[in-house]
């Protein structure tokens, strides 16, 4: 009997799984176990593109060990247009990321209480101070990032990082000269619409 590989984005929940379950955070824990049930949904008609450049660009710098389950999985990612998504999100930011929502109540794959999903920064790029309800955690794949909470100034973070942000806090990140990939997730209230730019003198 031959037996069949699973897909790619079977794999890269998987992948996702194990790093949130190494979290220590409830909210990880949750977002493991959302992961691993979806790995076994049947996946249906889905993406097949060119992964963006600037994702693989990200995966090469710095680059995580997981690297390849993720290369795999990006032909089959589809990214959204964040700035329809988050109506708090400014314009401008928009044209700086690529948003993906693996799973969750808009995502490629439907979950009611969790979303999870990929995010790449494009180079020299500052992406604004902003809040959100939802409690979040970026885990870095690649690329080079800066991140900084409040005011403090930005410090420079390293692929393998866990970065966690409690519900409402002011963050930030920029890039310089190399975007960043990272996994992210948002638990807790996870409506976009409590996501708001803060504004600064």
């Amino acid at each position: 009997m031959q037996q069949t590989s699973p897909h790619p984005l079977s794999s890269l929940k998987l992948f996702l799984a194990g790093l949130y379950s190494g979290e220590g955070r409830p909210g990880g824990r949750d977002t493991a176990q959302a992961l691993i049930a979806a790995a076994t949904e049947p996946s249906g008609p889905l993406p097949v593109d060119t992964p963006p450049q600037v994702a693989l660009d990200a995966l090469a710098t710095d680059a995580h060990p997981g690297r390849e389950v993720i290369e795999r999985a990006l032909p089959h990612i589809a990214w959204t247009d964040a700035s329809g998504a988050m109506p708090g999100l400014k314009p401008d930011w928009a044209s700086g990321m690529l948003v993906n929502e693996l799973l969750g109540p808009s995502g490629q794959f439907h979950h009611p209480s969790v979303r999870v999903g990929l995010f790449v920064q494009m180079p020299g790029f500052h992406y604004g101070l902003r809040t959100h309800p939802a409690e979040e955690t970026y885990i870095l794949l690649g690329g080079g990032s800066f991140w900084a909470t409040n005011g403090d100034a930005p410090a420079r973070r390293h692929t393998g990082e866990i970065i966690f942000h409690p519900s409402m806090i002011p963050h930030q990140t920029l890039t310089r000269d190399a975007p960043f990939i990272a996994a992210w997730r948002w638990s807790g209230d996870i409506a976009y619409e409590g996501y708001a730019a803060v504004e600064t003198a």
